[in-house]
C-alpha cells in the first residue's frame, strides 16, 4: 500500500509543479499584449514560450482551435526572424491560466513579437512572451512518469497480497 501511496503522493506532486510552472509563465511575463498587435521586449534569456492566455474560455477544445489558429512572428535583435506556429508545435501544454503557441530562442537584445489569428475569438485574446523553464517541466514530467510506475507497482503488490501466489508443492505420496 505504501508504494502506491507513494505513487499518487508523487503523481499529484508532478500536476501541481507543472501547474505551479506554467502559472508562472503566463502570471509573471516579460512582455504581453492583445494577439494582432507587436510587443518589444529586451532578451536577456536564452529561450522564450509564447502563450495564449484562456481568459474566461473554459472549453479545452475552444483553446486547442485558437491555439491552431494562432501564429507569431518574432523579429530577434540580430535581425533575424522566427515564425511561431501554434498549428506546428510537437506538443501544447494547456492549464486554467493558458495554452502553449510554441517556443523561440532568443538573441540577447531588442525583440519583437507579433501574434495574429484566423480565428474571430482571437481578437479579445491576449498572449504573453515568458523565460522557458524547461529544466522544471521536465522534472514535472520526470516525477509524474515515476509517480505513475510506483503506482502500478503498488497496484501489482497489492493485487498479489490479497490474491496471494500460486505455489506448488510436492505431496509426499
Amino acid at each position: 500500500i505504501a508504494c502506491a501511496v507513494a505513487g499518487l503522493l508523487a503523481l499529484i506532486g508532478g500536476a501541481v509543479l507543472f501547474s505551479a510552472v506554467s502559472a508562472t509563465q503566463v502570471l509573471s511575463p516579460v512582455a504581453e499584449a492583445d494577439v494582432g498587435d507587436a510587443v518589444t521586449f529586451e532578451a536577456d534569456a536564452d529561450s522564450y514560450v509564447i502563450i495564449l492566455r484562456r481568459g474566461e474560455i473554459s472549453d479545452e477544445n475552444v483553446v486547442d482551435r485558437l491555439v491552431l489558429d494562432t501564429k507569431c512572428t518574432v523579429v530577434r535583435s540580430d535581425g533575424s526572424t522566427k515564425t511561431v506556429d501554434g498549428a506546428n508545435q510537437f506538443s501544447s501544454s494547456q492549464t486554467d491560466f493558458g495554452a502553449s503557441i510554441g517556443t523561440f530562442k532568443a538573441t540577447k537584445g531588442t525583440t519583437r513579437v507579433t501574434c495574429v489569428g484566423e480565428g474571430s475569438r482571437l481578437v479579445l485574446d491576449r498572449f504573453v512572451i515568458a523565460p522557458e523553464h524547461k529544466s522544471a517541466q521536465i522534472v514535472a514530467f520526470v516525477i509524474i512518469g515515476l509517480g505513475i510506475l510506483l503506482g502500478l507497482l503498488g497496484a501489482w503488490l497489492i493485487v498479489v497480497g490479497v490474491r496471494g501466489r500460486s505455489v506448488v508443492e510436492r505431496v509426499p505420496v
